[in-house]
């Protein structure tokens, strides 16, 4: 895990009394990141977040990863992640790289 990555979004976690690991939530980020919590669903980000840092991102069939039940619409860009709410107001950018490196 690097922590320095970490440090820098202000991600951190917390065990409960199963030593199971859950994300803190404290800010847009961690939030978004909540989302992607089921390895399944990372794996499919992962390829389309490669395909994107490969220049091939009009491969990607929907560039559009986005969680109506927390009104967090993220959207794939060539070289970051656009984290929006629903009107697209209140956004950040997240470059690839980084994101990738959140989600591993």
């Amino acid at each position: 895990m690097n922590k320095q990555l970490l440090e820098k979004y202000n991600i951190s976690f917390y065990k409960n009394s199963n030593k199971e690991s859950y994300i803190l939530i404290n800010d847009v980020i961690s939030s978004y990141l909540y989302i992607w919590r089921n390895i399944e669903d990372i794996d499919d980000f992962l390829v389309d977040i490669e395909l994107c840092l490969r220049g091939q991102i009009s491969v990607v069939a929907d560039t559009d990863y986005s969680d109506g039940l927390l009104n967090l619409y993220g959207t794939l860009k060539p070289d970051e992640l656009i984290i929006s709410d629903e009107r697209g107001l209140n956004w950040v950018a997240v470059p690839l790289l980084d994101f990738k490196e959140l989600l591993l």
